[in-house]
């Protein structure tokens, strides 16, 4: 077992409080990769169906479904990708892009649950802007 899957095995039973302390000061990366993840999970279909989530998103929709620059769109998904909390298909010739698809894996598909999760407790007990949530990275 990796490094990387053990903390995040950590992660997940600890419930992540590693990365509501750290988002005090969110990082604009952070924060696109959170959006990110977040349209990917939530994408498709209304209400809490199983295909929710499961969508493969062109890059250029995501682009439009964001509104990030293709580079920043390039970071964050990157990013993504390298906590396993999405999958990319690259082709050949995809610029301004880095990949031409993308989807969210189980581990993503959990992290935007979790997300969700604290946005709701959250809004049921308010405290300051910094106490936004965001993904736990590495």
């Amino acid at each position: 077992m990796s490094l990387r899957n053990s903390g995040r095995k950590v992660c997940a039973k600890i419930n992540c409080q590693v990365g509501v302390q750290a988002n005090k000061m969110q990082t604009q990366i952070e924060q696109d990769a959170t959006s990110v993840l977040r349209t990917i999970a939530a994408y498709g279909v209304e209400g809490n169906v199983p295909a929710r989530g499961h969508h493969m998103l062109r890059a250029a929709q995501l682009k439009e479904l964001t509104g990030l620059s293709p580079e920043r769109l390039n970071d964050a998904v990157e990013l993504l990708a390298i906590n396993a909390y999405v999958e990319l298909v690259r082709t050949v010739g995809g610029a301004p892009f880095t990949f031409a698809f993308v989807t969210a894996t189980p581990m993503g598909r959990f992290e935007y649950q979790r997300l969700k999760s604290q946005s709701k407790d959250t809004d049921r007990y308010p405290s300051s802007d910094s106490d936004r949530v965001t993904i736990w990275l590495h």
